[in-house]
């Protein structure tokens, strides 16, 4: 099983992610942040969709004959040796309302955010690619977690320490990476996670630049 994970804005990972498919000859079935079961094929962009950002998504070879869509049912990412990308994403406290409404109705609504948000902070979450080689297949999808991991290699930085915030328990992952954009949105106060509820928040152990 090839993994690489890493703590990265959906700007910046779809730039690498349309790089690897335009070099490796990839297409893409992907699945909006939405109450659907369906993966809906797709040659590109990969997390931008309209005003829609992908959650999750499966990278493979462009020549493969297959359904414009699929289901959770139907779809076998490592049986067939597909790219399996969940996408990290901003959790933001949300903007205020667009509709006109009186000034106290909306003081109560941004004093219900602010308690929300005390108890669930912005959050950046944790993009994992995975995949599996499979001797039946002509195409060895690991190659392209190497190859993205290297073309990546000026752009993303290594080692996050991440923090139980209920026992406080730590350890360092010196596997997982992240970008610049991640970097300052992590200095604005956004909290890195693997999920927005997990109990485990991480942070930089190196706040420097990527190497040129």
């Amino acid at each position: 099983m090839a993994v690489f994970q890493c703590f990265i804005l959906p700007e910046e990972l779809d730039f690498w992610l349309i790089k690897l498919s335009t070099d490796k000859g990839l297409a893409g079935y992907l699945k909006c942040f939405e109450p659907n079961e369906f993966f809906r094929r797709q040659d590109g962009p990969w997390v931008f969709v309209g005003d829609c950002i992908v959650d999750r998504l499966f990278l493979f070879p462009a020549n493969q004959t297959l359904p414009p869509l699929l289901t959770w049912n139907s779809i076998r990412p490592r049986e067939w040796g597909w790219l399996d990308v969940t996408v990290g994403r901003l959790i933001r406290s949300g903007d205020s309302p667009g509709l006109t409404i009186r000034m106290e109705v909306l003081e109560a609504l941004r004093t219900a955010r602010k308690k929300a948000f005390a108890e669930h902070p912005t959050v950046l979450t944790l993009t994992t690619l995975q995949t599996e080689d499979k001797k039946e297949l002509a195409f060895k999808p690991s190659l392209w977690i190497r190859w993205l991991k290297g073309a990546m290699k000026s752009a993303l930085m290594y080692g996050v320490e991440g923090v139980n915030l209920v026992h406080g328990g730590k350890s360092v992952y010196m596997d997982i990476g992240y970008s610049l954009g991640a970097l300052r949105r992590f200095e604005t106060g956004f909290l890195w996670k693997q999920f927005v509820n997990d109990n485990v928040a991480y942070s930089p152990l190196i706040n420097r630049k990527p190497a040129k």
